[in-house]
């Protein structure tokens, strides 16, 4: 993994490219990958981008998020108050690609978009900045909406971090201050609480 390392990223690039493997499956960084190394490296040995892309011809294999997104925004709206959309910096396509469905959807359904998130800082530290701008929000008095929606899974833990560290309560039921979605299904998802 290159831990959102530009410098990460080319050092494992250039291992790969001498250990003469035959092929590779790769998750680019996004829009701060080196797009130099990585065309050297597809020159060499046949690649396959997976989780995002880079522009280019490069075959990529990924999740639809258009449908994925859309399909969670018809499930929060059905299912109670219509999401608002925590969104993260977009250091991919993934990001972008994520906050279009959501106002697609939303729009599509007959709801007002509603978006919060700074997004000015390039970062993949997303609980970080989960934790960080949800605390904040909550300290200037609350939330746009009672639904949040994650643009994935780990701006959520530190959403729902914060919002525990505030004395809301995030789950399903009545009682519950704040539901909390999110997009990529993170292992460690399932040992979060709620």
């Amino acid at each position: 993994s290159s831990h959102g390392s530009r410098e990460l990223e080319v050092d494992a690039t250039r291992t790969i490219l001498s250990l003469k493997v035959s092929g590779a499956l790769i998750a680019p960084l996004g829009l701060r990958s080196d797009h130099r190394t990585l065309e050297k490296l597809t020159q060499t040995i046949p690649i396959v981008y997976f989780d995002t892309y880079l522009e280019g011809d490069t075959p990529f294999v990924g999740n639809n998020n258009s449908q994925s997104v859309s399909t969670i925004v018809d499930y929060l709206c059905r299912s109670g108050d219509a999401p608002v959309y925590f969104d993260i910096p977009h250091v991919n396509h993934n990001s972008r690609e994520r906050l279009d469905s959501y106002v697609g959807a939303m729009q599509r359904l007959g709801h007002e978009p509603a978006i919060i998130g700074n997004t000015d800082d390039y970062t993949w530290d997303f609980e970080r900045i989960g934790y960080e701008q949800m605390e904040a929000m909550l300290a200037r008095g609350g939330l746009p909406g009672r639904t949040i929606l994650c643009a994935n899974d780990r701006l959520a833990f530190g959403v729902m971090a914060a919002a525990y560290s505030q004395g809301r309560k995030v789950g399903r039921r009545g009682d519950c201050d704040l539901r909390v979605a999110a997009h990529d299904d993170h292992p460690l998802s399932r040992y979060t609480c709620p």
